[in-house]
């Protein structure tokens, strides 16, 4: 499951969490991103930004790209 908790400015910018839960492979995270969204079509969007976990030492950072497109 991929849980999103996303708040977009008027200027593009995306602060929030994501958070992936597969019980099957044992993975429960939660990530702060700091990202930008962009128009891709009518209905897709793309979101490219930063992701940051601080649940254990040392933190962890990356890059993601996020592709969201509505039915």
């Amino acid at each position: 499951m991929l849980d999103t908790r996303l708040t977009a400015s008027e200027e593009g910018f995306v602060t929030g969490t994501i958070t992936v839960d597969d019980p099957t492979a044992g993975v429960d995270r939660t990530f702060a991103v700091l990202g930008r969204v962009s128009l891709l079509g009518l209905r897709i969007v793309s979101m490219t930004g930063i992701w940051m976990s601080t649940s254990e030492l040392p933190f962890a950072t990356g890059e993601f790209t996020l592709a969201i497109r509505r039915r």
